[in-house]
């Protein structure tokens, strides 16, 4: 089963972009599938007859945020969705596979939860660590040799 799905035993349906971004609002996905190359977004609807997920819908979006987008940095959602502490767990988790600072500060883009924000700047932290590591690891093979 769908790990989405396992997570969240209510959702019937949520949106992925490209990079594999997950979101529970279309508008979401769309506006941030607007920073990508490809800018496809899928549906996947938890299935029936023993399948957990199936990818029916794809579009390239390239429509302005909506009044629905907006609203997510207002602080309402629709009652069919997530709350908003479990769709900002969700962006948590997306900003936590990142493997770039250029990435992460791209995802925080007009991001208003303090807990996504707290995330990107310990995982900004922790590739500049990794890389200040693996320079003094470089420097220290330069001296010895």
């Amino acid at each position: 089963m769908n790990q989405v799905f396992k997570n969240h035993p209510n959702l019937k349906k949520y949106y992925q972009t490209a990079d594999g971004t997950k979101f529970f609002q279309e508008d979401h996905a769309k506006n941030h599938a607007r920073s990508l190359e490809d800018r496809t977004v899928a549906t996947v609807i938890r299935g029936v007859s023993g399948k957990t997920e199936a990818p029916v819908e794809k579009q390239a979006s390239k429509a302005k945020p909506s009044k629905a987008a907006k609203a997510e940095n207002s602080g309402t959602v629709d009652s069919k969705d997530l709350t908003l502490m479990q769709a900002a767990k969700l962006r948590v988790e997306a900003i936590e596979k990142l493997e770039t600072v250029k990435e992460i500060i791209k995802a925080l883009e007009g991001e208003t939860a303090k807990s996504v924000k707290t995330a990107g700047t310990e995982r900004i932290a922790a590739i500049n660590a990794s890389k200040a590591l693996d320079s003094n690891k470089e420097n220290n093979n330069v001296q010895t040799q």
